[in-house]
């Protein structure tokens, strides 16, 4: 048997070994004979193709969530990552070829597909996986309510209905992504007219056999990390601080100014994130940090507006 193909065969082997369910989603690895296109390159390192990529980083993610809400202790992708691998493969060889090969794909296609660079910077440390589990949780709620809206007229809504869902769901989105939200559902999910437009919710969700999201799934991620950067830039103009610290009590007064609906428990949880503790053991309100600090670890945090701004006057 020759090495490429020897590669082949064990990673369709490990590939159907994750397939998982996970929030009552079923993720099917398919088509594995095409979709595994991997290639003896770099001494005997095999290459990872897109698709493949992006079936492994999906799946690494979706079983990573299931095992992390199983424990009281938080599971981090990273080690989960390694956990796998090891228990897959005994042998340290095998082990790091599986790393390379994965880690070299990312940081390739990381550009291309949103599965791959979250999975990517999580395994770098730059954020924190839960970012990627907040968001899959609010998408599903948000998916559960316009089915059960839909229940009765064939799982579509009329326009005026699914923006209604929408501005109901998303309260701290402005007018404007609203909008864009509506033209990316028109484009992708109207079964009915350009007169009367029907949205149908289960392609708004839909993913394609690789894992790859909709349109409009694409274009929430690309908002929430946006309003994400502009809802930390707010809080860090509510210091009106000119010094390079900051204290804890600022923090929470610049939280509470820019973000008034915020309850007191969300509140320590962002104070928490911030100084690197938990909730429950914040420490003094004078307790300094570098304000840069603060705000490096609230980017890498699940961490975002708890309501729609104050009115300005």
């Amino acid at each position: 048997m020759s090495c490429g193909l020897d590669i082949l065969r064990r990673g369709q082997r490990f590939v159907r070994s994750l397939t998982t369910k996970v929030e009552g989603q079923i993720i099917i690895m398919r088509k594995l004979s095409l979709a595994f296109k991997a290639k003896v390159v770099d001494n005997g390192k095999m290459r990872l193709g897109n698709s493949m990529c992006s079936i492994l980083t999906c799946s690494f993610l979706c079983v990573s969530q299931n095992l992390a809400k199983k424990k009281t202790n938080s599971v981090t992708l990273s080690s989960f990552f390694l956990s796998l691998l090891e228990k897959r493969y005994a042998l340290p060889m095998l082990i790091s070829e599986w790393a390379y090969s994965v880690h070299n794909a990312c940081q390739r296609y990381s550009g291309d597909d949103a599965h791959i660079g979250l999975f990517h910077t999580v395994l770098d440390g730059q954020i924190d996986d839960s970012i990627y589990f907040s968001q899959l949780e609010k998408f599903q709620e948000f998916s559960t309510l316009l089915t059960e809206k839909a229940k009765e007229s064939e799982n579509a809504l009329p326009m005026e209905q699914f923006m209604e869902a929408l501005q109901g769901f998303f309260t701290v989105k402005s007018s404007a992504a609203l909008e864009l939200l509506c033209e990316a559902a028109l484009e992708q999910a109207n079964k009915g007219t350009e007169e009367e437009p029907l949205i149908e919710v289960a392609k708004l969700f839909a993913e394609d056999e690789t894992g790859y999201n909709s349109e409009f799934i694409f274009l929430l991620r690309q908002q929430e990390r946006q309003e994400k950067v502009e809802y930390l830039s707010e809080v860090e103009n509510a210091l009106q601080s000119t010094s390079s610290e900051t204290n804890l009590g600022q923090l929470r007064k610049a939280l509470q100014t820019v973000d008034p609906e915020k309850s007191e428990s969300d509140l320590e949880i962002a104070l928490g994130y911030a100084f690197a503790v938990q909730p429950d053991k914040l420490p003094e309100d004078t307790t300094v940090l570098q304000t840069q600090q603060i705000f490096e670890r609230l980017q890498t945090k699940a961490i975002q507006r708890s309501g729609p701004p104050p009115a300005t006057t």
